[in-house]
């Protein structure tokens, strides 16, 4: 075997691992891409649950039940908006959805009996801040003003 052969020979297993290497590393890549989407998506997801939730609960309660609940300037480190879309005619929906990409949005009904002040059919939450939750007269009253609720 001449050197200049087993020089030719080991430059192309050379290039064999190297495209290999790169291959490898692309699909691990991918992967690593999509876990951190599925995560953000999970955590969207999460967050529309737990102000659900507490929207569910504080309609079942009786009149005079007040909660302060706060929502999260940011979610995974992504800007995001909550608005809660409808009618009085219509169903009420909680809209979680991020700014940016991922452009991923959770949504869920809520109960007929939530009374808001829809502006352009939509009510916007204000992210960072807290929201009341007040219970009068059989209707859930849902207020960007914490100073409605009259907590001890």
């Amino acid at each position: 075997m001449a050197k200049g052969q087993a020089a030719l020979e080991f430059m192309l297993l050379l290039t064999f691992m190297f495209f290999l290497f790169v291959s490898f590393f692309a699909v691990i890549q991918g992967k690593l891409a999509d876990a951190l989407e599925g995560k953000s998506r999970q955590a969207l997801i999460d967050q529309a649950t737990l102000v659900y939730n507490d929207i569910k609960t504080a309609s079942v309660m009786e009149d005079g039940f007040q909660k302060i609940i706060s929502l999260p300037k940011t979610i995974n480190g992504l800007l995001y908006t909550a608005k809660i879309y409808g009618s009085s005619s219509t169903q009420i929906e909680l809209v979680l959805k991020y700014e940016q990409e991922p452009n991923y949005e959770s949504s869920f009904t809520l109960p007929k009996n939530i009374q808001v002040t829809l502006t352009n059919q939509f009510f916007n939450l204000v992210v960072g801040d807290d929201i009341c939750l007040k219970k009068e007269n059989g209707k859930l009253i849902i207020a960007s003003d914490k100073s409605q609720c009259h907590l001890f």
